[in-house]
């Protein structure tokens, strides 16, 4: 980006108080690095306005003309001119004999001197665009408005200096990306007055002319939040004058024609891009914001047809789009030297549909630059007042019609609210409140100065709590921390005297989240799988392909992107997610995730409700025998490392993701009776609408849950010295009982000898009867234990088992 010197002396009276260097380090310091300071035309000398008197034609020379040109009052001098444009009566650049102008465009440079030409003394220089470092056109000399003074030194008016600035660090700052936004931030930062532009009228009357201007919306007001549009006639299209030339070529814009060139100058001026529609090639005379229709196709400015489609903002008539909407205007309405009458626009378009439609497009432009970082709504139509005053002197254009505005939602002055001592605390600094009130002052954040509950005028000796009211241009300012910020930038990073931090040197105490972490995370990458980390926002069309409601998600107001509006309230959907992205390189991944999810319920303190969360997922192949147990063992294991038993049961059809995980292969985890998470294989639905191959098996579990449980003691178990004896049991099992109930139910006997129950067999018949079989492993540490000991508790489980659950013995 690109910052004239002698632009902002317009807004900043005392800036040469300060060197260019002295400036550009100010601004690295305290807002955007300077990458370098630019001399624009600083070679050139001894030019100035000149009027021809008289011309006749080179007696020795076709194509050469010796003109008499008058540069000081009654003072003539000869100068001999090769440019067919030259006449008598008209203003022209002149290079006095000992100056120096530019040969060519890559800044070479050439002294003038009183020399020669066929025979003729001439004394100077007739310039050229070229010649003067403001164009590229070298076909004739650059003819100079009537009005302006004769004599006058053209060489302070064309030198200037331009600071690059790295602009990539003010992608939160639309307000910067002007000469007034850095001209503000300047004053604050040089503590310098900021002088404010009040060449704009407040009211602009109309001529009473039959024309009017017709404007319809057609999208909502998130898409376009403010649409202001001016109708000017009787104008006339010609060449901008040279300080208009000189400041645009000093940032690297080219001319076209003066009714062009004022609206990218108040857009480099104020930073609100403008468009100027030529009114007579509208077709109804109209215009009408809408979306573009899918293949509609618009030739831009730059000459390229562009295919468009129903998510780009377009600015059409009544039969073909005219400007894609805050990216570059049609080819068809452009403005040319017949050009008599214009619509002169500015908009607000919303920011992330202006850069997904460049980006898309492949096409950016100065425009498309300021919308995609948010800008202030308030600034169309202070910004057309801008433009139409010089489009009035300029031109000769008169209102047509009254000022249309369309703002259907003004937006809401913000307030923040901010504490002395945070500011002290976070910068250690001992600032007093009117430090902090100038500060912030000098940026034009303002302190609300409110009334007491008893009516009675504030004192603000007595108030620890400030309201400052944030300008409309500040998008950035939303919250206390916002300004604690802006307080350290004005005072100057450099400025705070850096103090190490008191701390307790008390040993920290276990942290037994920090334990859980650090066992599951160990254990897990141990055994093979990959700990991934995702995004907590996530999008409406990821929640939905997992079979889940968006509903259960909250929303943002602000997202950073329009597709990651939501907050996840679970790990599933990003889990789904990474495994489609790495299928092409991996059918065999094994990951897991260890982060919050965030409730819509409330804890008592009224804060959503944000549990850590492990989950994990596995792609299987197609052959994978039985992948259920792969989930459920990986569960297993996790219930060992902190020697506790979960439960499964069938997840119930009130349950969240009962449609996202398998009917028949999945169930609810739970821990003494509480619903901890979730297990199984992804449903069929949610294989296809994410087209994953394989199958996939997830298992989701409320970390918070087992913390009372990561201080389990773990002892050391020697080796048994006497050998295990097995039985086996096999039952008939009603449909209300699963295999955790009988699980539950033997452990609940309390037996000290047995030592392990596992489920060995399961088995369905011809009439859909399940049933179980289960392996009992015994054990003493004292003796080896006699068959008749074993038969006595087997007989006692079995005999247990039938009357609490129901069970039948199955004999064959």
């Amino acid at each position: 980006m690109l910052i004239s010197h002698k632009w902002l002396k317009n807004y900043l009276p005392e800036i040469d108080k300060f060197s260019t260097e002295a400036i550009a380090e100010s601004l690295t310091t305290s807002l955007a690095e300077v990458e370098q300071i630019i001399p624009v035309r600083q070679d050139l000398s001894s030019i100035v306005v000149g009027e021809v008197i008289e011309t006749k034609k080179h007696e020795n020379s076709d194509k050469l003309s010796i003109c008499q040109v008058t540069t000081d009052g009654d003072n003539r001098i000869q100068v001999v001119c090769g440019a067919p444009n030259v006449r008598e009566k008209i203003k022209v650049a002149v290079c006095l004999s000992g100056g120096r102008v530019y040969a060519d465009t890559k800044g070479e440079t050439i002294d003038i001197n009183t020399t020669t030409i066929r025979g003729v003394e001439s004394n100077g220089m007739i310039c050229s665009e070229r010649e003067l470092g403001i164009g590229d056109d070298h076909s004739g000399i650059m003819i100079l408005e009537e009005n302006i003074p004769v004599g006058e030194d053209l060489t302070e008016l064309l030198k200037d200096w331009v600071y690059e600035i790295e602009n990539k660090s003010l992608s939160h700052r639309g307000d910067c990306f002007s000469h007034t936004g850095i001209a503000r931030e300047l004053s604050a930062i040089l503590a310098i007055d900021f002088l404010e532009d009040t060449t704009a009228p407040e009211s602009i009357l109309p001529n009473g002319s039959d024309k009017k201007i017709d404007i319809e919306i057609s999208v909502g007001k998130d898409l376009c939040k403010r649409f202001s549009a001016l109708l000017v006639e009787n104008l006339t299209v010609k060449d901008s004058p040279l300080w208009l030339k000189a400041r645009l070529s000093s940032v690297g814009e080219r001319s076209i024609n003066n009714v062009v060139d004022i609206t990218n100058f108040v857009m480099l001026d104020k930073g609100q891009p403008l468009h100027a529609y030529n009114y007579d090639k509208l077709i109804g005379n109209k215009l009408i914001v809408r979306k573009a229709k899918n293949n509609e196709k618009v030739k831009t400015l730059d000459g390229v047809e562009r295919n468009l489609d129903n998510t780009t903002v377009v600015i059409a008539d009544e039969k073909s789009v005219e400007d894609i909407a805050g990216i570059m205007g049609g080819y068809n309405s452009q403005i040319s030297t017949e050009t008599t009458t214009i619509i002169l626009e500015a908009a607000n378009f919303d920011m992330y549909n202006i850069r997904r439609s460049s980006r898309q497009l492949g096409l950016r432009s100065e425009a498309s630059t300021r919308f995609e970082k948010g800008l202030d709504e308030n600034l169309t139509v202070s910004t057309i007042r801008n433009a139409y005053t010089l489009i009035s002197d300029l031109t000769g254009g008169e209102v047509a019609d009254e000022l249309y505005d369309y703002y259907p939602e003004p937006t809401i002055q913000k307030k923040v609210e901010l504490e002395v001592k945070m500011i002290n605390r976070l910068l250690s600094t001992d600032f007093t409140k009117y430090e902090i009130i100038d500060l912030l002052e000098r940026l034009q954040i303002n302190l609300l100065e409110q009334e007491n509950s008893d009516g009675s005028e504030p004192n603000l000796e007595t108030q620890t709590l400030l309201t400052f009211v944030i300008p409309s241009f500040r998008k950035d300012i939303n919250i206390k921390e916002d300004l604690v910020e802006e307080v350290a930038r004005i005072y100057g990073f450099k400025n705070i005297v850096p103090k190490l931090p008191e701390k307790d040197l008390t040993p920290a105490k276990k942290y037994n989240l920090s334990e859980l972490f650090r066992l599951f995370t160990n254990s897990l990458s141990a055994l093979g799988y990959t700990e991934v980390k995702t995004y907590s926002f996530i999008s409406e069309l990821d929640i939905t392909k997992s079979n889940l409601k968006p509903t259960y998600n909250l929303k943002l107001s602000n997202p950073l992107a329009p597709e990651l509006k939501y907050v996840r309230n679970s790990l599933i959907p990003s889990m789904v997610s990474i495994i489609k992205k790495n299928q092409p390189k991996n059918l065999d991944l094994k990951i897991f995730e260890i982060n919050r999810i965030v409730d819509k319920k409330h804890d008592k303190e009224g804060i959503h409700i944000q549990p850590w969360t492990i989950s994990i997922a596995i792609n299987h192949k197609d052959d994978a025998p039985i992948p259920f147990l792969d989930i459920k063992g990986i569960t297993e294991y996790l219930s060992k490392l902190l020697d506790i038993t979960f439960e499964y049961k069938v997840i119930s059809s009130g349950n969240k993701y009962s449609k996202t995980f398998h009917p028949y292969q999945s169930s609810e985890v739970f821990l003494n009776d509480e619903h901890i998470g979730n297990i199984g294989l992804m449903h069929p639905e949610v294989i296809f609408n994410n087209e994953l191959q394989g199958k996939v098996s997830v298992l989701e579990l409320n970390l918070d849950k087992l913390l009372p449980f990561v201080d389990n003691q773990r002892a050391y178990k020697s080796l048994p010295s006497f050998p295990d004896t097995n039985r086996d049991l096999s039952f008939w099992i009603p449909t209300n009982v699963n295999y955790s109930n009988i699980e539950k139910t033997i452990k609940n006997l309390d037996i000290e000898l047995l030592k392990d129950v596992v489920l060995k067999d399961t088995y369905t018949n011809e009439k859909g009867e399940n049933s179980y079989t289960i392996t009992l492993t015994f054990s003493s540490v004292e003796k080896t234990l006699t068959d008749s000991e074993v038969d006595k508790l087997e007989t006692f489980i079995a005999k247990e088992l039938q009357s609490k659950l129901s069970l039948k013995l199955r004999t064959s």
